[in-house]
């Protein structure tokens, strides 16, 4: 048993000294760390805001979005007298032309009117006494639009002067789609026509009367309408001889301005988009603040925009202005410009 009490003694020996090395390792940790000084670190590159080179180029500012086939609004059936309905001429869900009697409003009224005079017993005249009468007038209500009628009447009932009786839904439509200002300024002026193109539809056609609109999205669409997007839109009437249905969604191509062998930069390195706007030259030094100048703008495809005046061909520019930062997050994604 002597050698098996000799070894344990040696193992408990050697643990010791081995917790005691570490723990002398900790303490040196703790309280004395090296005096060593660190080599300082100094920036070895030089840090330089991407540049562009004014160009020698063509720019067309066509732009094509997506729109959608609406029905054009109803119109309003609204009484022209007050009274009772007397008769209705037309049922609901009948087609009418613009004129057509829809339904007539009897007015009924009193008047007094003098009796015919008598004679007393001695010969003289006695004036008759005033008598209340009623007097009736007929009034036809026409439609104000063709169209299919919505009626919203029944014969006997009492309507005022401009009380609704029903609404005509047209069967005429009109394209419409939301832009944003930078699509508006694009363009510069809005031509009067546009082209729409319907994914297997008809062939691509003219739709006239292009205009801006506003619409709020906060007023409810009424009955044969599609409720539309608040905001800036663009809307063009379609011709009556094109087959389209209310909803379809459509292209529609504005045809703008084209200039060829152009002065152009990218939209990223202007501060602002229409007549005037401004480009900044990196600094010589590369830390001084780049230099600011004013440019004459021209037309832009939502890339590149045409420079008038305040560049030369070869000129170096920033190519995201201080204001289009959030631009180089985005390139690419200018879709709605024509190429």
């Amino acid at each position: 048993m002597k050698p098996h009490t000799t070894r344990n003694t040696v193992f408990q020996v050697l643990k010791l000294i081995f917790w005691a090395i570490i723990a002398a390792s900790m303490v040196k940790f703790a309280f004395f760390p090296t005096q060593e000084t660190a080599e300082e670190l100094h920036p070895q590159g030089v840090f330089e805001l991407p540049t562009v080179t004014a160009e020698i180029g063509d720019i067309e500012n066509s732009i094509d979005l997506n729109a959608t086939i609406l029905r054009d609004e109803s119109k309003p059936v609204k009484s022209t007298e007050s009274g009772e309905i007397e008769t209705i001429y037309v049922a609901d869900g009948t087609a009418v032309q613009q004129g057509a009697p829809i339904l007539q409003v009897v007015k009924k009224t009193m008047k007094e009117v003098q009796g015919q005079p008598t004679k007393d017993e001695e010969g003289n005249v006695v004036p008759g006494e005033a008598e209340q009468v009623e007097v009736k007038s007929w009034h036809d209500i026409y439609a104000p639009a063709s169209g299919t009628l919505r009626l919203d009447a029944l014969v006997g009932q009492q309507v005022e002067i401009g009380s609704s009786v029903g609404s005509i839904v047209p069967a005429t439509f009109h394209a419409q789609v939301s832009v944003n200002p930078e699509q508006l300024y694009s363009l510069e002026g809005i031509p009067n026509v546009a082209t729409v193109s319907i994914k297997d539809g008809p062939a691509p056609f003219e739709c006239t009367g292009l205009q801006t609109i506003t619409s709020s999205a906060s007023a409810p669409a009424k009955e044969g309408e599609q409720a539309s997007a608040s905001g800036p839109q663009l809307r063009c009437a379609i011709p009556a001889n094109q087959k389209v249905f209310d909803g379809v969604k459509a292209s529609l191509r504005i045809a703008g301005s084209s200039a060829t062998g152009v002065l152009t930069v990218p939209t990223s390195a202007v501060e602002g988009r229409f007549r005037e706007g401004f480009v900044y030259f990196p600094s010589e030094d590369g830390k001084s603040k780049p230099k600011k100048q004013t440019v004459k703008l021209g037309i832009t495809d939502g890339k590149f925009i045409q420079i008038l005046e305040g560049l030369q061909e070869g000129d170096t520019v920033l190519e995201f202005a201080p204001s289009n930062k959030d631009d180089q997050n985005k390139q690419g994604s200018d879709e709605g410009f024509g190429k």
